[in-house]
């Protein structure tokens, strides 16, 4: 590390690694002064029963409707993709770090490049789709301000909800009721677990007592696809 003064200002020459380390994200959604984007949802309890309604009108419409959010590893892996510096080197500063993170938290996709890019690409574009989407990220903080800057570009039309979305339990989402009735298709790597768990899913208290028979009834016809946990890994066995 080296220290000279231009005009009585201390400047700190870090070495290459460091210094691309602790750089701020330049990116094109929130700059570098983001904070001067953040600001309050609207998490009132009228809000909350009418964005309830609004989740129960597009379960019962005859259209297709497609509900979902952005998690946070793959909030984080899209941010690398609006950077206006996306140097190939140090991995830390790379695209290596956001695919290293989704290898880790979501498991995946091997860390490879071309890998990470067409993730991102059919990400962004499964996005567009959304006809609800939570607004999930907590406080004023830079995630929550990224995610509110990524869901105006991409999904813009779509109805935003709050955390509570993902948060059914307390207090009881009255839409759980009217997704009970429906047929329901799961994809997930851990197909026995899930299975184990469905003729228990009336004794969770999130849904009414009138739905009893539908959920002993989704216990026997919900069709569950195992999607590979590893799939690069199950392909060479």
């Amino acid at each position: 590390m080296f220290l000279f003064y231009l005009s009585k200002v201390p400047f700190f020459f870090l070495p290459l690694n460091l210094a691309v380390l602790r750089l701020p994200r330049l990116n094109r959604l929130t700059g570098l002064r983001w904070l001067r984007h953040a600001s309050p949802r609207d998490d009132s309890a009228e809000t909350i029963v009418r964005q309830h309604h609004e989740i129960s009108r597009h379960l019962h419409s005859p259209a297709p409707c497609a509900i979902g959010k952005i998690g946070t590893s793959e909030l984080l892996g899209l941010e690398f993709f609006e950077r206006w510096i996306q140097p190939p080197w140090p991995k830390a500063a790379s695209w290596h770090r956001p695919a290293q993170r989704l290898f880790e938290c979501s498991g995946l996709f091997p860390v490879r490049r071309d890998i990470f890019l067409r993730w991102g690409q059919e990400y962004r574009a499964a996005l567009v789709d959304l006809d609800i989407v939570a607004q999930r990220q907590p406080g004023m903080i830079f995630e929550s301000v990224l995610e509110k800057k990524l869901i105006d570009q991409l999904c813009p039309h779509a109805l935003r909800v709050g955390f509570y979305l993902l948060r059914i339990l307390a207090p009881t989402a009255p839409w759980l009721d009217d997704l009970a009735g429906m047929r329901w298709l799961v994809i997930h790597p851990f197909e026995k677990t899930i299975r184990a768990q469905l003729p228990h899913l009336a004794e969770l208290g999130v849904y009414s007592e009138s739905t009893r028979p539908v959920l002993l009834q989704r216990a026997l016809d919900t069709q569950i696809l195992p999607c590979p946990q590893f799939s690069y890994i199950k392909s060479r066995i």
